[in-house]
């Protein structure tokens, strides 16, 4: 429970601070409202940190195990190459 609170408790605060400096939601590209928010946020350094951060993140998992990222740790595959 009190991992819910303190979980509930960061997200509106980062909503309301993200509100403060982008108000309104409206983005021209919806895919690159992040980046958009960081170099908002933080200039050209933070949206620098932020897009080194993604393209690790996109080199982090390993693309011959798409069951890991789905999240499907715990299923196994069978022969088939369908799950149970």
């Amino acid at each position: 429970m009190l991992v819910a609170l303190i979980g509930g408790g960061i997200f509106v605060a980062v909503s309301y601070v993200t509100q403060l400096v982008h108000p309104g939601g409206v983005f021209e590209d919806s895919a690159s409202a992040a980046g958009a928010i960081a170099l908002q946020i933080g200039g050209e350094l933070l949206g620098a940190v932020f897009l080194a951060g993604l393209v690790v993140a996109q080199f982090a998992v390993p693309q011959d195990r798409p069951f890991r990222r789905a999240g499907l740790r715990g299923v196994r595959v069978h022969q088939t190459g369908r799950g149970p």
